[in-house]
């Protein structure tokens, strides 16, 4: 009994790499679907090549799916949930919002994505 989550990317939710396909998400049945913003730390995310990266973000967002989203959407978590999760936009900036490319700014540096969910 657990909640797990798998993740993908769309194309145009952020700059990919050349050649880099997104995975591909095992359809659900879903029993409810909707959108939300997360900001994962930069630290979650080791950027050493930028699919490693995006790998690491997906990996970030599906823990917080199951750790807190699940949670937080009082989901019970003694079952057995699936959950697919689509990041539709990914954004580099810091907790205050701010994407301006100053680096002397307060904030801690995030990467900000507007996720699709469904699960059953």
């Amino acid at each position: 009994m657990a909640v797990t989550a798998s993740a993908t990317i769309t194309t145009g939710a952020a700059s990919l790499p050349d050649a880099y396909v997104p995975p591909i998400l095992t359809p659900i049945v879903a029993t409810e679907e909707g959108k939300y913003t997360v900001d994962l730390a930069i630290a979650l995310a080791d950027p050493s090549t930028p699919s490693t990266g995006i790998a690491n973000v997906l990996g970030a967002a599906e823990t917080d799916f199951e750790t807190v989203q699940a949670v937080n959407r009082k989901l019970d978590v003694a079952q057995t949930i699936t959950a697919n999760l689509t990041l539709r936009k990914v954004q580099r900036l810091n907790t205050l919002g701010v994407d301006d490319g100053n680096i002397f700014v307060a904030g801690t540096e995030v990467y900000r994505c507007t996720i699709d969910f469904e699960w059953a």
